[in-house]
């Protein structure tokens, strides 16, 4: 007799991939590019990607003031238009090696390169009186550089113990560089009522380098049958160092500005520990956890010559309950309290001009942002749910323009007050034809906010709703389509007030084989503007709409390649990823 022996295959080894290229335009064209790797043996899997992208875009801006200037006031228009050239980079790789079944160490580098470059105009108008001649017009060439290169180092540990315990550490390392250079050569047209002649050229660099070190363990392990522990500690070590050089004067002599040239740092060490416990009680899935950390951070500038020290202990609790009341109906309750604390540049006192009247600059006495959040929801498993939330959020951040120097606006993250907010949430899935499936999501805002500006304690009061809406059409013969959006109403943000605004997305895709799709989409069908808004102070009006490079037809193109039934790559975060967050 013959004996036909098989050798069973393990069809989860091998390599795969994914490549997707897509090409399009706004006003600006757009062309990018990506390449997915993934290799796996039975105790390897190696990974890796890499992403460019090129393109234009533009930045729209119009500004319209009323502020004080002493005794007198200034009514400005302000008008900036800038076409963008970006190219950029991303690429990522990694490996994950399993001595045995139990192990698995691994080790992952993420690189992110960008260049960025800006060319366009700014004019200035002001007058005293809305109905008067202007008295001092300006037009600003405005030319800006900048450059980006970002680095991100992991090494990573996991093992299974025997009793179903874990054990898992994460160390990283980071650098995030970035030089900039703006350049403004400014022209006085109309010069009246003694107005101060603006400078004609202006050089601002400002170089930026952000080291980062963390380490990061967790342990969890079965306290009893059904309950669940884990245990974990972090160290974050940040170090920034940033020089700002600005250059002022006529075109042929530009001098250092010793006032507004300087050197900020800003060191900030973080040691966290947290205990979370999760299990079931009485047929509820039931999570608590606690959290402490301890900041300490020190920002040295100068010019002028300030120090801000900050040493701090917080306690964060946590509760997560979730019962099923029916075997459809379930129900969930969650509790946190969390920090936000500000990215890095927002604690860099460096300026960054728009023109000579108006630009933006960081806080070096910014504090974090605290958030405690209530959910109450409610779900179907047809997809229905309901659900209340509440927040209360004291040293609240917020992005606000403020008067200087009479004709001059800064816009600067300030921490202005409390804010109390509760939202109303539905979702229903709508199924109206076979071929058709949407989704629809209404939220209703109530939000009081308690701050300062100009000098007087304020209160503000918003009403708003918004809504979501995503659909989705089965063509046949390898055809779907999609149409999404959303729906604001107009709404008050502290002394903010928004009016009515929307956004469409459209596609339409092929499947022309199981690895092979072309899709075609259009972003922002209608064109309307990414920020829209009135800012009402004490003393103080300004409106702003700015418009983006936003409605874009984009081609794009995926083949997927190899063995898809291997097995994909680790999905983790590493141990540095809310500093990283905070870098970019």
């Amino acid at each position: 007799g013959i004996i036909n022996i098989r050798l069973k295959k393990n069809v989860n080894l091998g390599t795969n991939g994914l490549l997707s290229l897509a090409a399009g335009s706004g006003q600006h064209y757009r062309t990018r590019g990506s390449l997915q790797l993934n290799h796996r043996t039975d105790k390897l899997n190696v990974f890796g990607n890499y992403s460019a992208n090129k393109g234009g875009s533009f930045w729209d801006l119009k500004l319209t003031r009323d502020q004080p200037d002493g005794n007198l006031r200034n009514y400005i228009d302000q008008h900036t238009r800038l076409v963008f050239d970006d190219f950029g980079q991303n690429a990522k790789a990694g490996l994950d090696y399993s001595p045995n079944k139990n192990t698995t160490i691994g080790g992952v580098w993420t690189g992110f390169w960008t260049n960025h470059d800006e060319d366009g105009y700014a004019d200035f108008e002001a007058r005293r009186r809305p109905t008067e001649a202007i008295y001092l017009q300006t037009n600003t060439q405005k030319i800006f550089y900048t450059n980006s290169q970002n680095q991100l180092a992991n090494v990573n540990f996991q093992h299974n113990f025997k009793n179903k315990s874990q054990l898992s550490a994460d160390v990283d390392f980071g650098r995030f560089s970035r030089n900039t250079k703006n350049n403004l050569a400014t022209n006085a047209l109309i010069l009246l009522q003694n107005a101060p002649k603006p400078i004609e050229s202006l050089i601002n660099e400002t170089s930026t380098t952000i080291d980062i070190q963390t380490f990061k363990a967790d342990y969890n392990a079965a306290v009893s049958k059904n309950w669940k522990m884990e245990v974990g500690i972090k160290h974050a070590d940040v170090n920034s160092i940033n020089d700002i050089a600005l250059q002022t004067g006529d075109r042929e002599k530009l001098v250092l500005d010793p006032n507004l040239s300087s050197h900020f740092e800003y060191r900030e060490q973080v040691n966290a520990g947290y205990v979370n416990l999760s299990g079931k009680f009485k047929n509820a899935d039931v999570q608590a956890g606690l959290r402490a950390e301890h900041t300490h951070s020190v920002g040295s500038l100068s010019v002028p010559n300030e120090t801000k020290i900050r040493d701090y202990l917080n306690w964060f609790p946590s509760f997560f309950i979730s019962k099923p009341i029916s075997a459809k109906q379930t129900l969930l309750f969650s509790y946190s309290y969390r920090i936000d604390r500000p990215n890095y540049q927002k604690l860099n006192p460096a300026r960054g001009f728009v023109d000579l009247y108006a630009y933006s600059q960081g806080n070096i006495g910014l504090l974090p942002q605290y958030t405690h959040a209530v959910e109450l929801r409610y779900a179907l498993k047809s997809g229905f749910f309901g659900s209340l939330a509440a927040n209360y959020i004291t040293d609240l951040t917020f992005d606000l323009n403020f008067v200087v120097e009479g004709n001059k606006s800064v816009r600067a993250t300030q921490n202005m007050g409390n804010s109390q907010g509760y939202v109303l949430t539905v979702g229903l899935p709508i199924t109206i034809s076979k071929a058709w499936q949407a989704q629809a999501s209404l939220l209703g805002f109530y939000d009081q906010f308690q701050f300062e500006y100009e000098g007087k304690n304020l209160n503000a009061l918003n009403v708003a709703a918004r809504l979501n809406f995503n659909n989705g059409f089965v063509l046949g013969r390898g055809w779907t389509a999609e149409l999404n959006g959303w729906v604001n109403s107009p709404r008050v943000n502290a002394i903010v007030e928004i009016p009515w605004l929307s956004n469409v997305d459209a596609g339409v895709q092929k499947a022309v084989s199981q690895k092979i799709k072309l899709k075609l989409s259009l972003q922002n069908v209608f064109f309307t503007p990414v920020v829209k808004n009135e800012q009402k102070g004490v003393s103080s009006y300004q409106s702003a709409i700015l418009q983006l490079d936003t409605r874009i037809l984009l081609l794009n193109m995926t083949y997927a390649f190899g063995n898809q039934k291997v097995k994909t790559s680790r999905q983790r975060k590493t141990g540095a990823e809310d500093e990283s967050r905070r870098a970019n």
